[in-house]
């Protein structure tokens, strides 16, 4: 009997099968009832398209130390459909395919297109890579632990906003890196789900601010959502853990420093790169700290500025340390969709902060040592305009004279964030960060872990001034410029006479004021009384300066004899300078003078006299405010009533009362400039008042009233 060889061409179906058959052969009837037929062969082949994944994870045929990765787009010829990888953010992907090579020993892989990686492990071990997809088109590896037993090496989590592909096992013997079968390559199911991006909870912005931007690390580095700024950042990323672990040595020297050349004792213990740190931890130029420029050798660098004062001395001690620097904040975002914090709000300054960042100690060690004194420290600057694109030297950042002085150490917990003020420049509408290793914290030998921040910036104008009202700033024994204040010592206690005022009377017996003080980062308390306070703790009191007014800071003790970081921050919620309030001083008074800050702030209406005079009517009320001087002659050609409020409302210039100003009431003012009432002005009224120039008052002028101290 013959034999019969049936084909697979030979087997048809006449069943229409939707997913699988073309549907063109189907085209002859119009309910796709059986006239025509799908061959068995063309079916199988449908059948191995829609079964064959996007980014087909493949292993070369005979087994090597490659592994293929099959494009993200496929069409199955026969029914014509077609699938696709879903977006990423707001990017599509469009991969063509690409390969992993892996070395013969543990080292560097080779990933095309994408980007290399590396890893290392025991010689007889195995270790499995988590290979994905990120929105760049490039493909990236991630390593996970080894272990001597399969079972037990570890995968990576892949991180947020990309879309993870598979993972491959490696296994070495006697150091080799043995081939690559299809059994050790594992395609993950329903590939296209890329990471959620989604947190734990929803981040506010805090109170007293309008913007607020978040990084968790979770994007990928050098993509539109990484707000590191990769060029100077030399920390290593840990994708896997989302955190960037910063190595630092405290042990060196200076051997040689002149302008912006420094060479030390000996090469620290990591490799220094361009955009590490030097931190000064002794000698004159202590707390003052330069970005690396050119590393000439690992003891020779030249920094990106000189030392601020002079060079730096022999044998001074230093802190050499990786950093993460973040770029300008203020234009962080889309372009052309305007997501830009300066879209928001143009040309507006960034002059405090509110930053919150959690760190860590152990390597690999992604929980917060939320009680622990930081490890990681963060300097800021806001040099420039919106619209710069240069990053600025660190003598524009905030700087110390003393370990820690000027930078913003994070309070162990549960003590609460302080509002962090930025060293002024003359363009003061970006903001930058920097994170590197805590030079004053003796536990940070070899390095930390820097986890997340959450910045908080362009405050609220109730917050300007109704919130962190003001700031100074300055050392103990005035090796620094002193920021809005002068600080001395007299009968063995430091003194900081402040340029503005504070209110004594603030929960009086209580430990609550108007004011933070803090020296060297430590918060310092009120004195209550000699019960409360003992003589050994440090604590401060606000009292009268030599004008009587309620400006100095008094020490318990001589905070001179050492060099220490002097900080004072009248606080939130004290002084009620909010628009409401400022609306109910308008509804009192047709004008309101005061500084121009004042002005734009929406506090005043003025920034001088004559302006104010000039624009309100015959009979109206003028409020000069508290803390304000005011520069040029004023005028008065009409009956008003001016009220200051005492000797901090000063008129810098000449006052002049001419006769159209007959019937006027001139109180709580000062005048540092002459005072003259011509005549015709009469019928005035000039009273609890203070002066430093000459008065004189026309003699045809006989019923005016004068109550004036001459200073």
């Amino acid at each position: 009997m013959a034999r019969t060889i049936t084909d697979a061409r030979q087997v048809t179906i006449r069943q229409y099968l939707q997913q699988i058959a073309s549907a063109t052969g189907y085209a002859g009837t119009s309910d796709a009832k059986p006239a025509n037929q799908s061959e068995l062969d063309n079916l199988l082949a449908s059948i191995n398209a829609e079964l064959t994944p996007l980014l087909r994870l493949t292993a070369n045929s005979p087994a090597s130390l490659i592994v293929n990765v099959g494009a993200g787009l496929l069409t199955n010829s026969e029914s014509s459909f077609s699938k696709a990888l879903p977006t990423i953010g707001a990017n599509t992907p469009n991969f063509a395919g690409g390969t992993i090579t892996f070395p013969a020993s543990p080292g560097t892989v080779t990933v095309s297109p994408g980007n290399n990686a590396t890893f290392s492990m025991g010689a007889n071990e195995y270790i499995k890579a988590l290979v994905y997809l990120d929105a760049n088109n490039n493909l990236n590896l991630i390593f996970g632990t080894s272990n001597a037993t399969e079972a037990n090496a570890t995968v990576t989590a892949a991180p947020d906003s990309v879309i993870p592909i598979g993972f491959i096992t490696l296994q070495t013997i006697a150091g080799v890196v043995q081939v690559i079968p299809q059994t050790k390559i594992y395609q993950y199911v329903g590939t296209g789900a890329g990471g959620s991006g989604s947190g734990s909870g929803v981040l506010e912005v805090a109170p007293g601010y309008k913007m607020l931007i978040n990084d968790s690390f979770s994007a990928i580095q050098g993509s539109a959502d990484d707000t590191v700024y990769s060029t100077y950042t030399k920390a290593t990323y840990d994708a896997g853990k989302k955190l960037y672990r910063l190595l630092c040595d405290k042990s060196k020297t200076v051997n040689t420093s002149s302008g912006t050349a420094l060479t030390i004792n000996s090469a620290p213990s990591f490799t220094v790169q361009v955009g590490d740190i030097v931190y000064m931890t002794n000698g004159a130029r202590i707390g003052q700290w330069r970005r690396i420029g050119t590393v000439n050798s690992q003891t020779d660098f030249v920094l990106d500025a000189a030392f601020s004062g002079g060079d730096a001395a022999n044998g001074n001690t230093l802190m050499i340390s990786q950093a993460v620097w973040i770029q300008d904040l203020v234009n962080y975002g889309s372009v052309t969709e305007l997501t830009r914090p300066r879209d928001f709000y143009p040309n507006e300054n960034v002059n405090q902060v509110l930053i919150d960042y959690m760190d860590s100690l152990a390597a690999n060690d992604d929980v917060g040592d939320f009680t622990q004194t930081a490890r990681i420290v963060m300097s800021a600057c806001n040099e420039g305009l919106q619209a710069d694109t240069d990053f600025p030297l660190t003598t524009f950042w905030n700087q110390g004279s003393a370990v820690n002085g000027n930078l913003l150490v994070r309070p162990a917990a549960p003590s609460s964030l302080s509002h962090f003020p930025i060293t002024a420049n003359t363009d003061d509408e970006r903001l930058f960060l920097v994170f590197f290793c805590n030079p004053g914290n003796g536990s940070v030998t070899a390095g930390a872990n820097l986890l997340d921040y959450t910045a908080n910036f362009y405050q609220e104008a109730e917050a300007i001034n109704g919130g962190v009202l003001a700031s100074a700033y300055g050392t103990s024994d005035n090796s620094t410029t002193t920021y809005n204040g002068t600080i001395s010592t007299s009968g063995g206690f430091t003194r900081f006479d402040l340029n503005f005022d504070v209110n004594p009377s603030v929960d009086p017996g209580g430990v609550g004021a108007q004011v933070k003080v803090t020296v060297n980062g430590q918060d310092v308390p009120k004195f209550i009384s000699s019960g409360v306070n003992p003589s050994s703790q440090l604590s401060y009191t606000v009292t009268t300066d030599s004008n009587g007014l309620y400006r100095r800071i008094l020490f318990s003790t001589d905070l001179s004899v050492a060099t220490v970081d002097i900080m004072i921050i009248k606080q939130f919620g004290v002084y009620d300078a909010s628009f409401t309030q400022s609306n109910k001083l308008i509804g009192l008074y047709d004008a309101i003078v005061g500084s121009a800050a004042q002005v734009t702030a929406g506090t005043a209406t003025h920034s001088s006299l004559q302006a104010a005079h000039d624009a309100v009517v015959v009979g109206s009320n003028i409020l000069v405010l508290n803390n304000v001087t005011l520069s040029g002659n004023t005028t008065l050609s009409k009956r008003l009533m001016i009220s200051g409020k005492g000797p901090g409302s000063v008129l810098s210039g000449n006052l002049t009362v001419a006769s159209g100003a007959l019937g006027s009431i001139i109180k709580w003012l000062k005048v540092s400039g002459n005072v003259t009432f011509n005549s015709g002005a009469n019928k005035c009224f000039m009273t609890d008042c203070y002066m430093t120039g000459s008065f004189s008052n026309d003699p045809a002028n006989l019923d005016n009233v004068f109550e004036i101290i001459t200073e």
